[in-house]
């Protein structure tokens, strides 16, 4: 089947590039679908400003500055709250859960409250990152 004919797509097929979107964020989009997403041409079908795929969909989705923040601190939560469950992260999953709570109504998934918010989001995203190129080493 088609992906933009699966039920999920099908209406929004734009919900499909931002999920898309969301793995490219957090290096998990492969290979091939990069090179397939890198190929099509997204500006003409949204009709936007944009050429690269990936600010085609930030711009139709008016996607915040911070979106990447907002990205990257929910998935290492997410992380963080499947290792002390026991489980391994699966990032298809919240790949669809980050894209559902960003189209709910009033979503403020990429609004931070204030300065230090953004800044404290910021910190535990290097602090993460740092503790995950230390496990890579080894």
């Amino acid at each position: 089947m088609d992906l933009l004919e699966h039920p999920r797509y099908k209406d929004r097929p734009v919900l499909l590039f931002f999920e898309k979107y969301v793995l490219d964020v957090l290096g998990e989009l492969e290979r091939k679908q990069k090179k397939i997403l890198d190929e099509l041409d997204l500006q003409s079908v949204f009709k936007t400003k944009s050429s690269k795929w990936r600010d085609v969909i930030a711009e139709v989705l008016k996607l915040s500055d911070t979106i990447t923040i907002a990205i990257l601190d929910e998935w290492y939560k997410y992380i963080d709250r499947q290792e002390m469950r026991g489980k391994n992260a699966d990032v298809e999953l919240f790949t669809r859960k980050f894209a559902d709570a960003y189209f709910e109504d009033s979503s403020n998934i990429d609004v931070w409250p204030d300065q230090e918010s953004l800044a404290a989001a910021q910190k535990r995203i290097e602090e993460k990152q740092r503790e995950l190129e230390k496990e890579d080493m080894y």
